[in-house]
C-alpha cells in the first residue's frame, strides 16, 4: 500500500455557520439530491444553510446509496447511557468539592451524546452483520483506565475485524465520521488504523443515528486498505481538534463510489445481510 494523506487541502475547516455564507441560501432537499450535487461538494465545499445539512442528514439516514436496514436499539440505550456515566466519569474525574461550571458541564453533556452515539452505533452495526458473521462478538461495554483506552477493533471474527465510527443525522456539523490519527495528552490514537498495514479482511463500518427514534443504519462499510489509498481524509471543521483528529465526509465517500450500493468489493456482504433480511421478512 502506498503512502496515504491524511487531509487535503480545502476549505471544510472554516466555520460552516458563518453567517456571511447564509444569504440568499438555496434550501436542498432530501430527495432532490444527486451523486454530482455530491461530486460538486467534495470539489467546492461551503455549507450555506443549515437546512442544506439537514436535508443530507435524512438523505443518508434514509438510505440513499447504503442497502442496509434500518435498525432499532432501543433496548441498549440504557446499558449505553450507564457505560457513557462511568466513561466520563472516569475520564475527567475532577477533586472532590470542586463544583462543575457551566462551560464544563455543557462540554461534559456534549461528549457524553458523542459517546452514546458512538456506543449505539456499535449496536446497530452489530446488529446488521451478526447473521453473516456468526461469531462476531458484541460491542464492548468494559470501562477502561483513562490513559489505557482501548483502540482495539470494536468487533471481531477470525479472520475478520471492524472499526466502528457512529454520527448523529441531525448533528450541529455535516454528515462525517472523526478519527483519531495522533495521541491527545496520553490517550492514545486509532492504532489499529493508522499505526500498521492493514489487511484484506479489515473493514471500517459507518453508521448514522437517529437519535430522536433510537434507530440507525450503515451508511458504508469499506475496507480499510481501500480507504486508506483513497484520499478520503479532511481536517475537522472545529479547529480545536484539528491537531489530532480527522473527519471522512459522507458526501466524500459517494463522490469516491465507496458507498454500499457503489463498491464491488462488499457486494457479498451486501447481498448477505439483503438475504438474511429477505427471509425474516
Amino acid at each position: 500500500m502506498g503512502e496515504h494523506r491524511l487531509c487535503k487541502p480545502g476549505v471544510r475547516g472554516s466555520n460552516p455557520l458563518d453567517s456571511t455564507k447564509l444569504q440568499g441560501a438555496k434550501v436542498v432537499r432530501a430527495e432532490a439530491i444527486t451523486l454530482e450535487d455530491m461530486e460538486k461538494r467534495v470539489q467546492r465545499f461551503s455549507i450555506p444553510n443549515r437546512a442544506d445539512e439537514i436535508a443530507y442528514g435524512e438523505a443518508c439516514l434514509n438510505g440513499m446509496f447504503s442497502a442496509f436496514p434500518m435498525i432499532s436499539v432501543g433496548d441498549k440505550d440504557a446499558a449505553c447511557r450507564a457505560f457513557v456515566k462511568k466513561l466520563t466519569h472516569n475520564y475527567g474525574k475532577r477533586g472532590q468539592g470542586v463544583k462543575e461550571t457551566e462551560n464544563e458541564k455543557q462540554r461534559r453533556l456534549y461528549i457524553e451524546r458523542q459517546h452514546r452515539v458512538g456506543k449505539l452505533a456499535e449496536f446497530v452495526a452489530y446488529r446488521t452483520l451478526k447473521d453473516v458473521f456468526v461469531k462476531l462478538t458484541p460491542p464492548d461495554l468494559r470501562i477502561y483506565q483513562s490513559k489505557q483506552k482501548s483502540f482495539d477493533w470494536d468487533m471481531k471474527c477470525k479472520p475478520y475485524n471492524f472499526a466502528v465510527k457512529g454520527c448523529d443525522h441531525a448533528g450541529q456539523w455535516p454528515i462525517s465520521w472523526m478519527f483519531q490519527h495522533r495521541d491527545s495528552e496520553g490517550y492514545g490514537c486509532d492504532t489499529h488504523i493508522f499505526k500498521r498495514t492493514p489487511t484484506a479482511n479489515e473493514y471500517v463500518v459507518f453508521v448514522v443515528m437517529d437519535m430522536e427514534n433510537l434507530t440507525g443504519r450503515i451508511a458504508a462499510l469499506v475496507p480499510l486498505e481501500v480507504m486508506l489509498d483513497a484520499d478520503v481524509f479532511e481536517p475537522p471543521i472545529s479547529k480545536s481538534l484539528i491537531n489530532y483528529k480527522v473527519v471522512i465526509y459522507w458526501d466524500t465517500l459517494i463522490a469516491k463510489k465507496l458507498a454500499p450500493t457503489q463498491s464491488k468489493r462488499i457486494k457479498w456482504i451486501v447481498d448477505a445481510v439483503g438475504e438474511k433480511n429477505g427471509k425474516e421478512g
